[in-house]
């Protein structure tokens, strides 16, 4: 009983966690504009998420796999989004 209520946890803050950008990749694409998100956290933020996929994967926790797996969907949509909308500066 125990294990199925600390698996029921795990599995509800991976999804709160997992969809916690959501909100962000949706106003990065409605208003066109991402110059305000940091490219160095957001690549930092890939590598730690591939990582972790791959510790979920060797000690066998899906929560952990799917949170990031989540989370680097995101992350990596908003890279994309920092580079299509990225703002050139006109130097006269």
């Amino acid at each position: 009983m125990q294990l199925i209520l600390i698996n029921i946890l795990g599995f509800v803050a991976t999804g709160i966690i997992g969809f916690s950008l959501v909100p962000q990749v949706y106003k990065t694409f409605r208003d066109k504009k991402a110059d305000d998100l940091s490219m160095s956290s957001l690549v930092l933020q890939n590598i730690s998420n591939v990582m972790f996929i791959v510790y979920g994967y060797f000690i066998n926790s899906l929560p952990i796999i799917i949170c990031n797996g989540i989370i680097l969907v995101c992350s990596s949509l908003l890279i994309y989004a920092k580079s299509k909308y990225k703002v050139y500066t006109i130097i006269n």
